[in-house]
C-alpha cells in the first residue's frame, strides 16, 4: 500500500527504503531483523538511533500510532530500534518502530483522516504516553511546534509536528 500510493510517487531508490516484515509469524524475529537492517543501513551501534529524514504515521481513535497502544510495553522501550508490541485490544503481536527511534526523525507528520478529528488529535497530545502513544512520540511541550491543517467537513486534516 505505501509503495503504490506514496513511495512510487518519490524519486527514491528501492534499496533505500527499509520494510517491516509483517507477514512473519516469529514477530520478535521481525522485529530483530529489522532493528539489524537499520543498524547496517545507517552504520549505527547499539545505543545510538537512526536518524530518519521522514516519519510518516496515522493515528487512530485511542491514539495509537507507528502500532504503539495504550498500555503496551513497547511504550516503556528505550533502548530498541524496533520491538514486538503485544496488543491485548486486538489479540495480537505488532511490529514497531520505538518512540526513541520516532523522536530521533528530523521530521515527523501525523496524517489523520476523518470528520471531527482535529479536534482529537489536539486532546491527545498533553496526557502521558501510557494514555495516549502519540504523546509518546513527541518532544517536550517547549520543543513541539505544531499546525493542523485542513478544511471542513469531508476534506481532510493532517496534524504535523515541524522540524527540530
Amino acid at each position: 500500500m505505501a509503495t503504490e500510493t506514496m513511495l512510487s510517487k518519490v524519486p527514491i531508490k528501492p534499496e533505500q527504503v527499509f520494510r517491516i516484515k509483517g507477514e512473519y509469524k516469529d514477530t520478535e524475529k521481525a522485529a530483530q531483523e529489522y532493528e539489524q537492517v537499520l543498524r547496517t543501513s545507517f552504520k549505527i551501534a547499539d545505543g545510538q538511533f537512526p536518524r530518519f529524514d521522514l516519519v510518516f504515521l496515522g493515528i487512530g481513535n485511542e491514539g495509537p500510532t507507528a502500532s504503539l497502544f495504550p498500555g503496551t510495553k513497547a511504550l516503556h522501550e528505550t533502548k530498541r530500534l524496533a520491538a514486538r508490541n503485544w496488543v491485548g485490544k486486538l489479540y495480537t503481536n505488532r511490529i514497531t518502530l520505538t518512540a526513541p527511534a520516532i523522536n530521533n526523525a528530523a521530521r515527523v507528520i501525523f496524517m489523520v483522516t476523518g470528520r471531527g478529528q482535529g479536534a482529537g488529535i489536539k486532546r491527545h497530545f498533553g496526557r502521558t504516553a501510557r494514555a495516549r502513544p502519540i504523546a509518546g512520540t513527541t518532544d517536550s511541550a517547549a520543543e513541539r511546534q505544531t499546525s493542523l491543517v485542513g478544511g471542513h467537513g469531508r476534506r481532510r486534516h493532517a496534524f504535523y509536528r515541524n522540524s527540530r
